[in-house]
């Protein structure tokens, strides 16, 4: 199984797939985007952070 998992900051991703993968993670950019890569569990995780906020729009 495919995982994405996707964080709100670029710092977070790196440190959430460092953990989850006990530093047993590769890296590499798509476009300008810096992205995280290991298999836990038999599973393909890719790990990536957003530019900005997540959440709800204020209307």
């Amino acid at each position: 199984m495919k995982v994405l998992i996707i964080s709100e900051k670029a710092i977070a991703a790196r440190r959430i797939a460092e953990m989850l993968s006990k530093k047993k993670n590769t890296s590499k950019k798509i476009g300008f985007i810096p992205t995280y890569h290991f298999k836990l569990d038999g599973s393909e995780y890719t790990c990536f952070g957003l530019k900005g906020q997540i959440g709800r729009a204020h209307v």
